[in-house]
């Protein structure tokens, strides 16, 4: 017969006696249960502000010291734990025998995210029967305000506004394409007419670039559309120094493409570039360069510089890995650029670069949250310039709240970009950010929003300052 005692304690750990007894023969032997430090937290991922539990597993412990790697500690049993600021801490807890002398450590490490925030000045376009997406907003020369967004599949949406809440005018296109149409640019021209450009997309491979052109009103002067057998997305859009249009494409996701239109709408030339490149953004020069940013080969972003007549100047990879969804060009004449780019450990970060305008090497880069690793992802669709300072704008992801809107802030005065600020806006939901405008000491992004409004995804238009709040 096997008999086990009660547990007891000494000042060496835990015993636990066993009889046997054979035959009438009784044999008892000391089992040794061993100090064995262990802790579960309520979760490995957090937000600012958030409160964590810590629930001690240990064995045969007396007593514990807990360092939660910000500076705090505890000897609580079950402490509990706020953290103040983003990053990546190290959690020791040291469990201690009762002869004070024998101990065991365990670690674990905690990620903090940015907590998500509502903006104060927050407007919301839409009803609660239909999906209303933002896609880009402009400053117009008499100081109102342009959105360009999508109403369900087909519906263009484009408004005149003062501040998003008094409109001067809307103007809805309905009849453009027998598919869902996505605009990815606006742009006013030095007349006062506005010009739009994206395409309709009806299937996979299957896309149709568009232009359209409007008076200062909202009346449509002209469209164009590009209905061939290639798959052909209009990306962005700029006014030469002649009055004509420059417009930038994608051709069947391999090949880069540069349309010039007159005022009047006719295509009068065009030029292909590339293999394996998708454009994405384009720019004027302070050269009067046509400039354009994109990817090669899905993992390497490059630049493409031409002349007005389209004859290529420059066209390489930048010593960057990712992608790039943006260029703008600095007050001292270099080049930034904002994407994404794959870490060693295969998590995805934002990327902000500055590129030489030169020989196009890489000046700096930086990624916000390098530290989250594969709690989070990120991306850049968007950059302005303020002063010193680089604001951008792009899409913030985790298992806590889904998709929110990130702003940064970064400080490039110096050698390196040094990151001044984070905000993350959006709700439980899923919210975008797509585009960035900055007005004086106004901050300005489009995009869509689940979390507010109508319960619909609506336009999401967010007036910030200079703080990002």
């Amino acid at each position: 017969m096997i008999k086990l005692s009660r547990p007891y304690f000494s000042l060496y750990g835990l015993y636990l006696l066993v009889s046997l007894s054979l035959g009438g023969c009784l044999f008892q032997e000391n089992t040794y249960i061993p100090l064995k430090a262990n802790f579960i937290p309520s979760r490995s991922i957090i937000q600012v502000g958030d409160t964590i539990n810590f629930t001690n597993a240990s064995q045969v412990a007396f007593s514990h010291v807990w360092n939660f790697g910000d500076g705090n500690t505890s000897t609580e049993a079950n402490p509990s734990h706020v953290y103040q600021d983003t990053g990546r801490y190290e959690v020791v807890m040291v469990s201690i025998k009762k002869d004070g002398v024998t101990t065991d450590t365990i670690r674990t490490e905690m990620v903090v995210l940015p907590p998500e925030e509502s903006a104060t000045n927050t407007i919301t376009i839409g009803t609660a029967t239909n999906d209303e997406l933002g896609y880009a907003v402009t400053k117009l020369q008499d100081g109102s305000l342009l959105l360009v967004g999508r109403e369900n599949l087909k519906n263009l949406q484009v408004i005149k506004t003062l501040d998003g809440n008094t409109n001067i005018w809307q103007s809805n296109f309905d009849n453009l394409s027998g598919g869902q149409i996505i605009a990815n640019a606006v742009k006013e021209l030095s007349d006062n007419s506005i010009v739009i450009v994206g395409y309709y997309f009806d299937s996979q491979d299957a896309n149709d670039a568009f232009i359209i052109k409007l008076d200062k009103d909202g009346k449509e002067i002209w469209r164009n559309r590009l209905a061939t057998v290639d798959n052909e997305i209009y990306k962005d859009v700029i006014e030469a120094p002649d009055g004509s249009l420059i417009v930038l494409g994608s051709i069947n996701a391999t090949s880069i493409e540069l349309d010039n239109y007159t005022t009047a709408g006719i295509l009068t030339k065009s030029s292909s570039f590339g293999e394996t490149h998708i454009p994405e953004s384009m720019l004027l020069s302070s050269t009067n360069k046509i400039v354009v940013s994109g990817t090669n080969n899905k993992a390497n972003p490059f630049i493409l510089q031409t002349d007005l007549n389209f004859t290529q100047e420059k066209f390489q990879n930048l010593q960057l890995n990712g992608e790039v969804f943006k260029i703008i060009q600095l007050t001292d004449g270099a080049f930034a650029v904002a994407g994404n780019t794959t870490t060693s450990d295969s998590s995805t970060r934002a990327l902000v670069a500055k590129i030489d305008a030169n020989g196009l090497g890489t000046v700096w880069q930086a990624s916000p949250l390098e530290y989250s690793r594969l709690a989070s992802t990120e991306v850049f669709t968007d950059i302005v310039q303020s002063g010193q300072n680089l604001i951008l704008l792009g899409t913030h992801n985790n298992s806590l709240s889904n998709n929110d809107v990130i702003l940064c802030k970064y400080d490039i005065s110096g050698s390196s970009a040094a990151l001044q600020l984070i905000k993350v806006y959006g709700g439980a939901q899923n919210d975008f950010g797509r585009q960035l405008l900055l007005d004086n000491t106004n901050l300005y992004f489009v995009g869509e929003t689940n979390s507010f409004g109508s319960g619909q995804r609506d336009i999401y238009f967010v007036r910030l300052d200079l703080d990002l709040k």
